[in-house]
């Protein structure tokens, strides 16, 4: 990735000084863990998905359980 970024810049990848500060470099365990937040995210968005459809069912067969009475 850094050679990548140093090719596109014109500058061998053993010169890296005038890469700016802000600059984030993603190694190896970055990625793991980008990967397990990612999974984890996907994971609390479905719980999140059902919650929703489960009180939306919820709505659902309240109101249909105030009309029967």
């Amino acid at each position: 990735m850094i050679q990548m970024m140093a090719m596109t810049m014109g500058s061998p990848t053993s010169d890296l000084s005038h890469l700016e500060e802000g600059l984030i470099v993603v190694d190896d365990s970055d990625k793991l863990t980008i990967a397990r937040l990612k999974a984890e995210l996907e994971k609390k968005s479905k719980i999140i998905v059902q919650i929703s459809q489960l009180k939306q069912r919820l709505k659902i067969e309240h109101f249909k359980l105030e009309h029967f009475i």
